[in-house]
């Protein structure tokens, strides 16, 4: 295992129905006992075992992990299960696939992605055992919603290795959705129409851009960041420019009702150089729009500039102001763009202090350009975990998550949880209650090379 980090633990044996924690211990060849002989105790005792076994039976489901795509507990070679237990941190267990003495130990292997090359651990096993706790992977804190991706090896005498199919499972919660108002907004990369000619047939603007409207008006979003927004009239879709086209489409799909608007017209662009699709939109029936600007987020480096516009609203149910920044980040897989993409980030954290510091939430949305698959590590997420940030994704209201942000227009998509885009939320209140990934599988649905994220967060 190469760059892996390796720990010897020690854990008790948790087998058969001991190990699911169905029956309390009794002595060798005595039944449980029960505590009387009357029918009506008697009907109550198996009605206490059998919501003592379904109980069981929900802590092993591992529902998180099942919904992003993670085979079952208990199936494939080890019949591997994973349950969250507190301190967040992972439950494994497993059935020995042959006698003890054939076995030279299990090796319990974890990391941040399904790919395990990059935060990999392992934790050696002595050969009796079935089952161990393990810490969550590094970067999936309570605060994340990330996942941490396990498989166990079983390295017998004989000198072969076998192992499970790896699973994964969703780090705990740090905190739940709190009562009081929320607020549903969304972030969409929408693919700038200055690319048809490269897209193809199906991949232009005309097939795409009605799916954008009606994608953000499905979403039930009132504000959203948009990304790649920006590109010039007068190639075919009219003299405005993208954003602008899609509030007036929007306004025309929504009839009379329709009262969507830009943040900011402003070009906010240096002779063409920079980030300029980065926009915000929203719904002035249920916001109104209290502030706005934009930062100059730039790199000694040299690269275009990614600006980032924000926005206050307040929203007129609740009377609750709030902020709204869009953000798209540089692009690129090299070691340079992963250290600029770092410096970028930390330009970001400091202006969603600056704006969260006269009070109420403040959510940065958009293109981060850096996932759980980025190497050495995805240093966007995390800087901004460290900083005080709460992931929309670390929810119990989960939907699509066994898909990715993105489909690189290619399908049909495949399940893989990752994240590209991403809603986070800074300010008084942790917890967010619901992240819908809109994503779908098939070209004839397509809007974008990436799914619309929605996060339903409360205001506090």
């Amino acid at each position: 295992m190469t760059g892996s980090v390796l720990v010897r633990l020690a854990a008790p044996m948790l087998t058969g129905a001991l190990g699911l924690g169905l029956l309390a211990a009794s002595p060798a060849g005595a039944a449980p006992l029960a505590p009387s002989s009357s029918a009506a105790s008697s009907a109550s005792w198996s009605a206490q075992q059998a919501a003592e076994r379904a109980d069981a039976r929900a802590k092993q489901r591992n529902p998180t992990g099942r919904a992003a795509g993670s085979p079952a507990n208990g199936s494939g070679f080890l019949k591997v299960s994973l349950s969250n237990v507190e301190g967040n941190r992972i439950r494994v267990s497993w059935k020995r696939p042959t006698k003890a003495k054939k076995i030279k130990r299990f090796v319990v292997r974890t990391s941040g992605n399904r790919q395990k090359y990059n935060t990999v651990r392992g934790f050696k096993v002595k050969r009796t055992k079935q089952s161990v706790v393990v810490p969550h992977n590094v970067n999936a804190t309570p605060a994340s919603g990330n996942f941490t991706f396990v498989q166990v090896l079983v390295k017998r005498t004989n000198g072969r290795t076998g192992n499970s199919p790896t699973k994964w499972i969703q780090a705990s919660l740090g905190a739940e959705c709190p009562a009081g108002p929320q607020v549903k907004v969304g972030t969409f990369n929408v693919r700038g129409w200055r690319h048809d000619k490269k897209l193809g047939a199906g991949f232009t603007w005309q097939h795409r851009g009605p799916r954008v409207v009606s994608t953000i008006l499905r979403s039930g979003s009132g504000a959203v960041a948009l990304q790649e927004a920006g590109s010039n009239g007068g190639q075919g879709y009219g003299p405005q420019r993208q954003w602008q086209w899609i509030v007036s489409r929007l306004n025309a799909a929504a009839g009379s009702s329709g009262q969507w608007r830009a943040a900011s017209d402003d070009p906010y662009s240096e002779g063409g150089r920079g980030y300029v699709g980065t926009r915000l939109i929203y719904d002035a029936a249920r916001f109104d729009q209290l502030g706005t600007g934009v930062a100059s987020v730039t790199d000694p480096s040299g690269v275009p500039n990614a600006w980032t516009p924000w926005v206050q609203l307040r929203d007129r149910a609740s009377g609750r102001a709030f902020h709204l920044v869009s953000v798209h980040l540089m692009v690129g897989e090299s070691r340079k763009a992963y250290k600029i993409r770092g410096r970028q980030t930390q330009k970001v954290i400091a202006l969603a202090r600056s704006l969260a510091a006269g009070g109420g939430q403040v959510f940065v949305a958009g293109d981060f350009n850096s996932t759980v698959n980025t190497k050495p590590s995805n240093n966007v997420h995390r800087a901004m975990l460290a900083a005080g940030f709460y992931d929309a994704f670390a929810t119990r209201n989960l939907v699509n998550s066994k898909y990715g942000t993105g489909n690189g227009f290619n399908f049909p998509v495949r399940p893989s949880p990752y994240r590209r885009d991403y809603v986070m939320s800074l300010g008084p209140v942790q917890g967010s209650c619901g992240l819908w990934n809109m994503a779908y599988r098939h070209k004839k649905d397509v809007a974008s090379d990436h799914f619309m994220q929605v996060a339903t967060l409360p205001l506090g």
